[in-house]
């Protein structure tokens, strides 16, 4: 029985090796294929590295446009949680409206609406749905303020503190005495960095 497992295990290795050696853009293009599966992507939408969707119910995803989901997050149609006691897994529909920013590392779980206009700070767990025009974080993740009294600290803030060009100050071709620069600018302080 053993034999045939590794058997098997070999040829489906193989198998991939051939699919991606006939379309490797079906590996780098994760997201077409998700929305092949049913999954919803709206205009400029930018969906960092080393996120994870749950590709077993692509089609309960909805996001809108103008999103950007940072690095490492996790979108979950399913919770699993309860399968060991009762054999049920719950599922539900994430649906994510226009100008939405969901920061680093943040879940979002199953049944859960995030409303238009809204900030999810890096680290959430989002176990119910956001309000639109609001910002929330935490773990679960509760709302903060308002996006209009967001937008005004950080206006204020940034007319205090060093502020950097995106293009002169962002990647690898950054020169070294900007390097320097920004070191000793943000020292003891923090700074925007601005699309000019």
């Amino acid at each position: 029985m053993n034999f045939f497992r590794i058997i098997s295990n070999q040829i489906m290795k193989f198998y991939r090796c051939l699919i991606f050696l006939e379309n490797p853009g079906k590996f780098y293009c994760r997201t077409k294929n998700l929305k092949n599966r049913g999954m919803k992507i709206g205009d400029n939408v930018k969906i960092l590295h080393s996120c994870v969707i749950d590709d077993s119910r692509p089609f309960l995803i909805e996001i809108g446009n103008n999103v950007t989901i940072a690095p490492l997050c996790h979108l979950l149609t399913h919770d699993a949680s309860m399968n060991i006691f009762l054999k049920k897994t719950r599922i539900g529909k994430i649906i994510i409206h226009d100008n939405v920013f969901i920061g680093a590392n943040s879940v979002i779980l199953p049944n859960v609406s995030i409303g238009p206009n809204a900030v999810v700070g890096a680290g959430s767990v989002v176990t119910k749905d956001v309000p639109e025009n609001s910002v929330v974080a935490g773990n679960p993740a509760r709302q903060l303020c308002q996006l209009q009294n967001f937008i005004e600290s950080h206006e204020e803030k940034s007319s205090k503190h060093p502020c950097f060009s995106f293009e002169k100050y962002h990647g690898d071709f950054i020169s070294g005495e900007d390097v320097l620069l920004m070191k000793n600018e943000l020292s003891h302080t923090f700074g925007y960095s601005a699309n000019d």
